[in-house]
């Protein structure tokens, strides 16, 4: 397993708890419509108990929820996690934020759909993919999104990439 890069390293990771950075999130720009609905596609299990790690404000989790039983929407921000709260969608009955580190906090397996966007690169990979794994239901399906990629810097490209599956094939969304 490749590590880490010191650059996500924790002490760097303690700027996104802050409430000044998890405001600066709406100047994000938001994920293709497509995107949340090819990952709620994926999931064809009962019940459909979804998971979302290191949710931010909950840009997937929100509109996911749409189509969960459940989602539990987890962020070591409890900054992030007030903010996402308060957006479109925040309050919804099936959403459970939960604030804590998706390394150790406490969580109600076994979830048909595991998403992660763009924050796998902060988690300690050697605990947390072992983790996923058995947090996953039979069938299950861990989703790894990048949405904001863009080959132009100020630019976006208006796709999204979802790797899946245990070898985590890439699929472009458009």
């Amino acid at each position: 397993m490749i590590d880490k890069p010191a650059m996500y390293a924790a002490a760097y990771a303690e700027a996104f708890k802050e409430r000044g950075v998890a405001e600066a999130y709406r100047y994000r720009p938001p994920y293709p419509t497509e995107t949340c609905t090819t990952l709620a596609a994926l999931s064809s299990g009962r019940p459909r108990h979804f998971l979302d790690v290191g949710c931010g404000t909950g840009d997937l989790a929100r509109p996911l929820a749409a189509a969960a039983d459940r989602i539990d929407a987890v962020d070591f921000s409890e900054a992030m996690l007030a903010c996402g709260k308060r957006l479109p969608g925040g309050d919804r009955p099936n959403l459970r934020w939960i604030a804590g580190r998706i390394e150790d906090v406490a969580l109600a397996p076994p979830y048909a759909l595991i998403v992660a966007g763009e924050s796998f690169h902060w988690f300690d990979r050697a605990s947390v993919m072992p983790r996923l794994r058995a947090l996953l239901a039979d069938g299950g399906v861990l989703a790894l999104v990048d949405a904001r990629r863009c080959p132009i810097p100020g630019q976006r490209s208006g796709r999204s990439s979802i790797a899946t599956g245990p070898m985590a094939a890439t699929n472009p969304i458009p």
